[in-house]
């Protein structure tokens, strides 16, 4: 700024002065955008020199075009253009000299500075960090020492005999038994099973007692006479049977007897939902211990190239080069191991959770080998699940139900008939007379709305709607099955195909490798080749085992999709004990008379 002053004459003076103020806001914003890309990209792992040099080379388009922006903008008033311009010109003049003089300092200086701060930074946190790693060991150690006694004998207490191991088919049969949700969708047949008694309960006849004991008394009697006090007992059975109802009654019954059936459609839904978890966690593990097992032999064999490393560099035909990289290349395989033992035992886990396990931990039994065979077409595929989704079957019932309650509320304003009937015991103490008697009373009531408002009409719109919704809902889920359908089997023809591919895959790779090293061996191939011989063959045999737990895993996605997920698994209480309700008049009496369904 005081260059730009000297070149053009001017003097320090409160324009120039405010000059000095305006670009400190840009120059700050543009240093924060070059140091804050730098340490995202050091977060992203990044080194720190390269990380300063891309943001500085990716901040200076914006860095370049806010600043030239802004003094393009002051150039009418640093050339003096303009009544007045004379005041103002120091004012621009400083801001045009300042930005060039910034724009170098932020593009240069910045970087320079801040590499030296962080240098700064690391020692004196190096520093802090010693003293305090050295603290937390020392008291770990004295932690350990202390409490060795206690922990050390439960960790071999046999952990191993608490796990059960399932293969396939057990752990979908345990899932049948124990799996909370289905469990879940069990108790609502029940729920449903007791609203059925509800609704069935109208169509019966229905029993009441009643029993009275009065005292009155009224002082008026005396003036004629009698006694002011008097007694009064009753006792009485009344019965009441529904007639006619305008199919009110029975259309609460069917509807109940839909509802029912949806508990059935529901306990579907939620086993192949089930089902379809449980295989993909059971694969999991399948798969995850697989590349642990590819990871272990990987590392072993990493760890006999070092071995032959140091033998040759004991013996002066090998440099200490390779002994590093070889140490180098074991170290890295560690990594690996660590990962896929992990996620063995939250597969492992996951599996426990699925199949309802509170405290006994699960594995899994078997391999990923898998016969690859062509899909079944499309249109036979949604054939199918048109015919066996339980969405679909639960949906259909749902609309049975609704059409059932739009028949409940035609009936809200049609004549009804009813038989009511008491059989009693009654006596009267006067005081001056004692009476008692039987009693009995039998009749035929009608009743028919003639006028309520418009309420049955406002329930007949509502059910209607609810009927058409449903059938909206309906083609709706019949798009989203075809959808998933064709996903389904692309993508089990997908997998086959990758399985297909990668299965000669392997045995070209392991042939590299052998020769690989027998080509180091004799002097003909480098490490480098060795190494990539090893990449190749860790890749194929991962490659394949994540194609073959693909292909089961949309083997299964593909039978969830068409609705036969599961099938071959019997439920978990036997078929004869499943309450279906009666379809005729007599049925229901035979229920009834049975005590079925047996409530709890």
């Amino acid at each position: 700024m005081a260059g730009m002053l000297l070149m053009t004459g001017d003097t320090v003076n409160i324009m120039s002065l405010i000059g000095l103020i305006m670009p400190m806001g840009l120059v700050t914003r543009n240093a924060i955008l070059l140091v804050d890309y730098a340490k995202v990209l050091r977060g992203r792992g990044m080194d720190r020199t390269e990380a300063v040099i891309t943001a500085g080379r990716t901040r200076l388009r914006p860095i370049l075009m806010t600043t030239l922006a802004m003094i393009f903008g002051m150039l009418p008033l640093a050339l003096g253009i303009g009544a007045g311009a004379e005041e103002r010109a120091p004012m621009a003049r400083a801001v045009v000299g300042g930005l060039v003089t910034s724009t170098f300092l932020t593009l240069l200086v910045v970087p320079v500075v801040y590499t030296l701060l962080d240098d700064v930074g690391n020692r004196v946190r190096q520093k802090w960090e010693g003293k305090r790693q050295a603290r937390a060991v020392a008291a770990a150690l004295c932690f350990l020492a202390v409490v060795s006694g206690v922990f050390v004998p439960a960790a071999g207490a046999g952990d191993t005999d608490a796990v059960e191991v399932l293969t396939l088919e057990e752990a979908l049969r345990t899932a049948v038994v124990s799996n909370r949700d289905v469990g879940k969708a069990m108790e609502l047949r029940t729920s449903l099973e007791g609203k059925y008694v509800e609704e069935r309960a109208a169509a019966l006849p229905q029993f009441l007692a009643t029993a009275e004991a009065l005292r009155a008394w009224d002082g008026i009697q005396t003036v004629f006479g009698a006694p002011p006090g008097s007694d009064r007992f009753t006792a009485e059975v009344g019965v009441s049977q529904p007639i006619y109802s305008s199919g009110a009654v029975s259309a609460g019954i069917r509807a109940a007897v839909k509802g029912l059936a949806t508990a059935d459609d529901q306990l579907r839904i939620v086993r192949q939902a089930v089902f379809r978890d449980v295989y993909a966690a059971f694969h999991n593990i399948l798969l995850w211990r697989e590349l642990n097992r590819i990871a272990t032999e990987d590392r072993a064999q990493k760890a006999r190239h070092l071995d032959e490393a140091r033998k040759k560099y004991a013996v002066g035909t090998g440099t200490d080069y390779d002994v590093l990289a070889a140490e180098v290349a074991l170290q890295n395989a560690a990594p690996e191991v660590v990962r896929t033992e992990n996620l063995v035992r939250v597969s492992r886990e996951r599996l426990r959770f699925l199949l309802g396990s509170d405290r006994k931990a699960v594995d899994a039994k078997g391999d990923l080998s898998a016969v690859v065979g062509d899909p079944p077409g499309y249109d036979e595929a949604f054939a199918v699940a048109v015919n066996h989704r339980p969405e679909l079957s639960d949906l259909r019932n749902r609309q049975g139900v609704a059409r059932e309650l739009l028949g409940i509320a035609r009936a809200g304003n049609r004549p009804r008939l009813d038989f009511r009937g008491a059989l009693g015991w009654q006596e009267v103490d006067f005081g001056i007379v004692d009476v008692s008697e039987k009693t009995w009373s039998a009749g035929v009531f009608a009743s028919w709305p003639l006028f309520d408002g418009f309420r049955t009409r406002g329930r007949v719109a509502q059910a209607g709607s609810d009927v058409r919704t449903l059938r909206i809902e309906e083609a709706k889920l019949l798009d989203a099955i075809a959808l998933e359908v064709r996903d389904a089997v692309n993508a089990v023809r997908e997998a086959g195909e990758i399985v297909n591919a990668l299965t000669g895959t392997v045995g070209q790779a392991e042939r590299l490798l052998a020769m690989a090293e027998k080509g180091f061996e004799y002097g003909v191939k480098t490490r480098l080749d060795v190494d990539d011989a090893q990449i190749n063959r860790t890749r194929a045999l991962g490659s394949l085992a994540r194609a073959r737990r693909d292909y089961l895993v949309a083997g299964a996605g593909l039978l969830h999709a068409m609705g036969t997920l599961g099938d071959e698994i019997p439920p978990a209480a036997p078929r004869e004990s499943t309450f279906r309700p009666a379809g005729s008049p007599v049925g229901i009496v035979q229920e009834v008379l049975g005590g079925r369904p047996a409530l709890p």
